[in-house]
């Protein structure tokens, strides 16, 4: 009779019963137990067994030192209010705090197991095995969420709590998951939470509620089994907590027994799962035991040719189904489904990730190492693998803690630990351990060997998947990866000061994985594969498996000696990343504007530099702006500017206001590297201050002159400052430039000066942004002249008599005087009086009465002509003004000049009307073309001397 094991129905006898395990599974069987233990011990003890132990640096079971520090969204915990007993109400809650600087968004996903119920806010259960709630967390901040939980029955339970996370990168993972536990075992009599180890928290509550494996008759199962035959079918599956959905195991042990009653169970046949997780068995159903019917069951074992999955007791994972008694012929089918509440579902994944790292290495070149063990969950906080040497004998295991099942990198890594053990042939003088024991990450600086196999297990990380983003510096970014980054510095961004590529895990995975990848290879730049070597892996693997290189540059030593293709390349790859197989002397670089000076800039601006290459290897110039001009903090503005380029126009519409450095690194392909500084700031103003607007009340324009020596100024900036900072310069020249210091006599945006000497001022004035620049200078013109200009002499008329110009036309009379004096701004104009007194006054009379004519002239003309048609005697003074307005006195009157009235009529101009008018009117009578001399006889001024001339010397006759 088929008798099942205490505890889950996971068969629990150790690795050496394991081996006959099916010869043990009857009652009857059980005396060969003590017997196969006894060997066992026997030959461990005996004088032959040497027991070596050697742990890898990964994690040391003893001292927990050496983990691999994965860079993780979240600190968090979960935890019960208390420990309920049966139908007691707790609350579960997970706290957390983001470790990441920017707001997140998340969902947290509370899973129970069997056994326990959620409590809703009106205390009903909730029939939900799993609820999800919204949370939001801003930069490294903490937040918690809870839930009310109950338990119904009696057992050990693991309590989940999973965050997911968009993952906002090229990731081909939509989210990134975090997944936190607490434990609880509740008894009849009590219950505790979070101080049982995580393995019993596996056990269910009882065997009969914890049956995963139930027979059944096919519904439909095509072909349909013939007389006499029997076929088996059906499928494994768990539920993937990443994936939120059940997925089929693949490669899954599947045997199919025959129970007997008197003696072993018959193994009828073995197989394994696909990779949609079916099996399929065919046979014939005849019981050997007594000719009839058989009666069967399966039972899955998570074992393979690969790997073998165990407990912390070295216990076998198996799941075994129901008995069918007296199967009919026809078609069963018998499922293995790791539900969402099943706690042991995780075996599922880690036996999916082993197997896909396994595939790896025999798809790729066609190899396989024995079975790994793999225990689940493991002690300690950290996963690891673990080796032990037992005289000439290798004892393996890859210990998984639990939550790392859900993280695949971490299996992938361990398996590479496994491999290059393998590889290296088991030999523990060959395999490069290293000396390094303490918690390292990708940029660790560390020893050749240490980074020889933490290279080698990172690489593996990526590799399997094919994926570079399974290797990056942040959980949240996508750069650096393990395609683009300089670990090799010792820092994680590339700021470090190691020069050492080789002593660095990260930068010898990232040969590897240059070595190996190709332009299908997941990372940042679909599509291509610039690193001049592709799908090299088969002779990377060459390596490692005959020459078995204890570190990177053994590596490359051997490639050359192998004479493969592609050395050049290869050693590019190795500069790259900091490892150098022969001397470099490094690129130099010079950032030549922004100059000393400065700039100031709005919206773009053209860096430019001057660079070299000693033994003109090509090379990058990566471009940073910084507030300070000392590394560390700088911000990037353009990478990976080809060798060449002399400039780069910058789009600075978007940077914030503020002053800054331009700071250069510049790298050859053989990672020598050199960084400059700009000398002078960049200063980004997208409200740039302009040069400071003058005005003055005293002197409002620049091109007059004022009699004012104490001139008053109002400095006007935009943006608006009342306390606004200036510099300023007052002298006679029109294009000085202020220094740069702060002045102390401009309060309030003004500015005065007191008794300055006459002349041409200059006030050169700039204004100090609240950015430290100033702004170009304003030149405003000051002309100061406090001085009246000299009085006019020599005011007299010329040839002092009236011109009389003509016959007939009014006298023209002309007056002239000497320039007055003025040194300061010049005579701008004079003023000229004439007063008209009586004809044949001698004393002149110039007041107001007799103002005559009130007139200015420029002040370049020293004469004006009058015509006169008054007959009197004239008299005249000038004075001078000069551009400030400021006059002279006046001139002395000068002599009078008599105008005496001339009329028509009076012919001969002898001031009376008598017969020689018309004497002279007869001379000309009836002429119509008149000479000069005659046009005097024509009166009336029509042209034609006539009777009407005549008339109107008649009519005046006598005056």
């Amino acid at each position: 009779m088929h008798q099942r094991l205490p505890e889950n129905d996971m068969q629990i006898a150790s690795q050496y019963c394991h081996k006959l395990r099916y010869a043990v599974l009857n009652r009857k069987t059980f005396f060969f137990i003590p017997l196969i233990l006894c060997l066992w011990a026997f030959y461990a003890s005996s004088g032959e067994a040497v027991v070596r132990s050697a742990h890898n640096s990964d994690l040391t079971c003893e001292t927990n030192h050496g983990n691999r520090i994965r860079p993780k969204a979240f600190k968090g915990n979960l935890s019960l209010s208390r420990a309920p007993r049966l139908y007691e109400t707790a609350l579960l809650t997970l706290s957390l705090e983001s470790l990441i600087d920017k707001p997140l968004k998340a969902k947290v996903r509370f899973v129970i197991p069997q056994g326990m119920f959620f409590i809703s806010d009106n205390g009903a259960f909730v029939q939900n095995p799993a609820l999800f709630q919204d949370i939001s967390l801003a930069g490294k901040s903490t937040a918690q969420c809870s839930v009310a939980v109950t338990v119904v029955k009696t057992g050990n339970y693991t309590l989940q709590a999973s965050v997911y996370i968009p993952s906002g990168r090229h990731s081909r993972t939509a989210q990134i998951t975090q997944h936190f536990f607490a434990y609880l075992s509740v008894s009849d009599t009590q219950s505790t939470s979070n101080d049982i180890d995580e393995y019993s928290a596996l056990l269910p509550f009882s065997f009969s509620e914890a049956v995963r494996v139930k027979p059944g008759a096919a519904k439909l199962a095509p072909p349909k089994a013939g007389l006499g035959m029997v076929v088996v079918r059906g499928t494994a599956l768990y539920f993937d907590d990443n994936e939120l959905r059940e997925l089929p195991i693949r490669d899954l042990k599947v045997t199919l027994f025959d129970e007997n009653n008197e003696f072993f169970d018959e193994v009828i046949a073995t197989t394994y799962t696909n990779e949609q997780g079916e099996y399929y068995f065919s046979v014939k159903n005849i019981d050997r035991e007594d000719n009839s019917k058989r009666d069967l069951y399966v039972i899955f074992s998570f074992e393979n040719d690969a790997l073998y999955i165990q407990d912390k007791n070295d216990r076998f994972y198996e799941f075994s189904s129901e008995t069918v008694f007296d199967a009919q012929d026809g078609e069963w089918e018998f499922h293995l489904e790791l539900d969402l509440q099943d706690t042991f579902r995780g075996l599922g994944v880690i036996h999916n990730t082993i197997m896909k790292a396994h595939d790896f290495l025999l798809n790729r070149v066609g190899w396989e190492r024995d079975a790994i063990r793999i225990r689940w969950p493991a002690n300690g906080r950290f996963s690891y693998y673990e080796m032990r040497w037992i005289g000439f004998d290798i004892d393996e295991v890859i210990n998984i803690i639990r939550g790392d099942e859900w993280l695949s990198i971490a299996m992938y890594h361990e398996y590479g630990h496994a491999v290059m053990t393998s590889a290296y042939g088991n030999d523990p003088d060959k395999i490069p351990f290293g000396d390094y024991d303490i918690p390292h990450q990708l940029f660790t600086v560390s020893d050749r060997k240490f980074a020889m196999s933490e290279g080698w297990a990172e690489f593996m990380e990526a590799a399997v998947d094919d994926n570079a983003l399974n290797v990056t510096g942040y959980i949240n970014a996508d750069i650096p990866n393990i395609e683009s980054n300089r670990w090799w510095t010792g820092d994680v961004d590339g700021n470090g000061s190691n020069t050492h590529g080789e002593i660095v895990e990260g930068a010898v995975a990232s040969v590897f994985w240059d070595i190996t990848d190709t332009t299908a290879s997941y990372d940042t730049t679909p599509s291509v594969d610039d690193d001049g070597i592709s799908d090299m892996f088969r002779q990377l693997w060459e390596i490692l498996t005959n020459d078995r290189p204890i570190d990177i540059i053994a590596v490359a030593k051997a490639w050359e000696r192998r004479n493969f293709d592609s050395y050049d390349e290869l050693e590019l790859i190795y500069a790259t990343h900091g490892i150098l197989l022969r001397p470099n002397s490094p690129p130099t670089i010079t950032i030549t504007s922004p100059s000393e000076e400065g700039a100031v800039v709005d919206a773009s601006y053209t860096i430019t530099w001057v660079s070299n290459d000693k033994e003109n290897d090509a090379y990058t110039v990566d471009l940073f702006f910084d507030t300070d001009n000392i590394p560390g903090g700088e911000t990037e503005i353009k990478t990976m500017i080809p060798s060449g380029t002399t400039s780069f126009e910058w789009d600075t519409s978007k940077i914030s206001d503020g002053r800054y450095y331009i700071y250069a690194i510049i790298r050859d392909t053989r990672a020598g590297e050199n960084e400059d500084y700009s000398d002078g700031v960049l200063i980004v103003d997208h409200s740039p201050l302009s040069p400071p607007v003058v005005t003055s009340s005293t002197h409002p324009e620049q091109s007059r002159w004022y009699a004012n020596n104490s001139p008053q100024f109002t400095l006007r900036t935009t943006p608006y400052n009342p306390k606004r900072q200036y510099s300023f310069i007052l002298n006679g020249k029109p294009d000085t430039i202020p220094d740069t210091k702060l002045e102390k006599d401009i309060a309030e945006n003004s500015l005065s000066f007191s008794n300055l000497p006459e002349g041409v001022w200059w006030l050169h004035i700039r204004a100090r942004d609240n950015l430290g620049y100033w702004t170009d200078a304003t030149n405003f013109r000051i002309n100061i002249d406090v001085s009246k200009p000299s009085r006019v002499e020599n005011v007299h008329w010329v040839n002092g008599k009236a011109n009389q110009g003509g016959d007939s036309a009014p006298a023209l009379i002309e007056l002239a005087w000497n320039a007055a004096d003025d040194n300061v701004s010049g005579v701008a104009k004079y003023h000229i009086q004439i007063y008209a007194n009586p004809v044949g006054v001698k004393s002149p009379d110039i007041s107001v009465d007799n103002l005559f004519l009130d007139i200015t002239v420029d002040g370049n003309t020293l004469s004006k002509s009058f015509v006169m048609d008054k007959a009197r005697t004239y008299f005249a003074r000038v004075r001078a003004e000069d551009r400030a307005g400021l006059l002279s006195n006046w001139s002395s009157i000068s002599d009078g000049v008599t105008v005496l009235r001339q009329h028509p009529w009076d012919v001969n101009r002898d001031n009376k009307v008598d017969i020689a008018d018309l004497a002279l009117l007869e001379m000309y009578f009836g002429e119509a073309e008149l000479s000069s001399a005659g046009r005097g006889a024509d009166v009336n001024g029509d042209g034609v001397i006539d009777i009407l001339d005549l008339v109107l010397i008649g009519q005046h006759f006598g005056e």
